[in-house]
C-alpha cells in the first residue's frame, strides 16, 4: 500500500514513526512537525494487536483538524475463540475490551472503512461509508469457474501456530478428503 501511495503521490506521503519502546514520545515529536494544514487525507491500517495510546492521540488530533481518515480494517481474529488459545480468560477479556475500544475509535474518527471482504465488513458493523477492496471485493477479478479443469486451493499468507495455522491445516485436510482438491 505504501508503495502504491508513493507512486501515485510522489513526494506527498508522510509516514508515521513505527512503534518502538518510546512510541508515545515519538508520536508527540512527530505531531510537533506535522503540517496539519497541508494534509489532505490520512490512511490508517491497524496491525493485528490493539492500538497504542500514541495511535489514539494521533488519530484524534487528525480528526479534530478535519483531516479525512480512511481505515483499512483487515483482521478480526480476536473476535473468535480460536484467537490466541494461550491467553487466560482475564487476558482475553482485557484484550477484547481493547479491540472493541479500537472499533469505537474508528467509528468516531473514520470517514470511510476499507475491508478485504464483505463478510468482514458485516462482522465489524461500523456505520460508515465502506469499500471492499479487490480482489475480495471485485468478483470480476476472478476468472470464470469454467476456466479451471480441476479444483485446487492455493493459500497465500503467513503461517504461524499462534494465529491458527493448525486450524488451517486441519481445514485443508478436510477439504482435500471431501472435495478431492489438491492443496
Amino acid at each position: 500500500i505504501i508503495k502504491a501511495f508513493k507512486t501515485t503521490f510522489p513526494g506527498q506521503i508522510i509516514l508515521t514513526p513505527q512503534p518502538k519502546k518510546n512510541y508515545l514520545t515519538q508520536i508527540k515529536n512527530f505531531l510537533k512537525t506535522l503540517p496539519l494544514q497541508q494534509l489532505k487525507y490520512c490512511y490508517c491500517e491497524p496491525g493485528t494487536l490493539p492500538l497504542k495510546k500514541a495511535d489514539y492521540l494521533l488519530l484524534n488530533i487528525l480528526h479534530k483538524a478535519g483531516i479525512p481518515l480512511g481505515v483499512f480494517y483487515r483482521d478480526m481474529c480476536w473476535k473468535f475463540d480460536i484467537w490466541n488459545p494461550d491467553w487466560s480468560k482475564a487476558k482475553r477479556k482485557k484484550m477484547l475490551k481493547k479491540y472493541q475500544k479500537d472499533l469505537t475509535l474508528f467509528s468516531q474518527v473514520g470517514d470511510i472503512m476499507f475491508y478485504p471482504t464483505q463478510s468482514l465488513a458485516q462482522q465489524v458493523q461500523i456505520k460508515k461509508s465502506e469499500l471492499i477492496l479487490p480482489p475480495g471485493g471485485d468478483p470480476s477479478f476472478f476468472p470464470p469457474q469454467s476456466q479451471f479443469e480441476k479444483k485446487s486451493i492455493i493459500y497465500v499468507g503467513g503461517l504461524n501456530e499462534r494465529f491458527g495455522s493448525e486450524i488451517i491445516f486441519k481445514t485443508l485436510e478436510l477439504v482435500n478428503r471431501q472435495l478431492f482438491c489438491p492443496i
